[in-house]
């Protein structure tokens, strides 16, 4: 009686470590999943994406006695 209880207790400890370790290796899966489509997105609106430096980075704009002397 005891020998079968305890094969019981350990086969059900067996099952919990894989059921744990499924969720581990799925979650996972879904990580890499989403990082591949994150990266994916991210590529395809690359080419669509409109650059607009003059308000997040202006570019230096030359002094007006530097315009004159040029001319």
């Amino acid at each position: 009686m005891i020998g079968s209880a305890a094969t019981g207790i350990a086969a059900v400890s067996i099952m919990a470590a894989l059921s744990i370790l499924t969720s581990c290796i799925a979650a996972s899966e879904n990580r890499r999943l989403a990082v591949a489509q994150s990266s994916a997105d991210r590529t395809a609106t690359a080419g669509k994406r409109v650059w607009n430096f003059s308000q997040s980075n202006p570019l230096p704009q030359p002094l007006p006695d530097k315009i004159a002397a040029s001319a």
